[in-house]
């Protein structure tokens, strides 16, 4: 294992923690829109950070579809069912932060629900922690 590289990548997760801490305080606030971006962003991160232990070049890529696609061909195993559902998680990249990309060009805090949300905290808390978990063996 290349240490600079994983030094890079436990960087990368400890953003993800981050951002998932955000999410949860922020569901906790009822700021459900916002717990969802919250929420993509830290599985994002987390994603990206096992490609960059694995040094994967693929690590520019924002969509969840892609980067769990390539840690899944990396791995060589099915990701978890929970880890799977993070491709969900992409419909909140944008849509959760602009109205005019929310369905009917409202702003998103009208409309994502607390459901959405509670569900987007749930998907990015499980997604974090599976990939912390493949990181720290990663380094054996």
């Amino acid at each position: 294992m290349n240490q600079k590289l994983y030094g890079e990548a436990l960087e990368w997760m400890a953003e993800a923690k981050h951002d998932l801490f955000t999410a949860q305080s922020l569901f906790g606030i009822r700021s459900f829109a916002w717990a969802c971006f919250a929420s993509q962003q830290a599985a994002e991160k987390a994603f990206k950070a096992v490609l960059i232990a694995l040094d994967n070049p693929g690590v520019h890529r924002h969509a969840i579809t892609d980067l769990a696609e390539s840690v899944q061909g990396l791995m060589g195993d099915p990701l978890p069912e929970i880890v799977q559902a993070a491709s969900g998680l992409d419909l909140f990249y944008i849509a959760s932060r602009y109205p005019d990309a929310a369905p009917g060009r409202r702003a998103p805090f009208r409309i994502i629900t607390e459901h959405q949300a509670d569900d987007a905290v749930r998907v990015a808390t499980g997604t974090v922690t599976y990939l912390d978990d493949i990181l720290a063996r990663l380094n054996g």
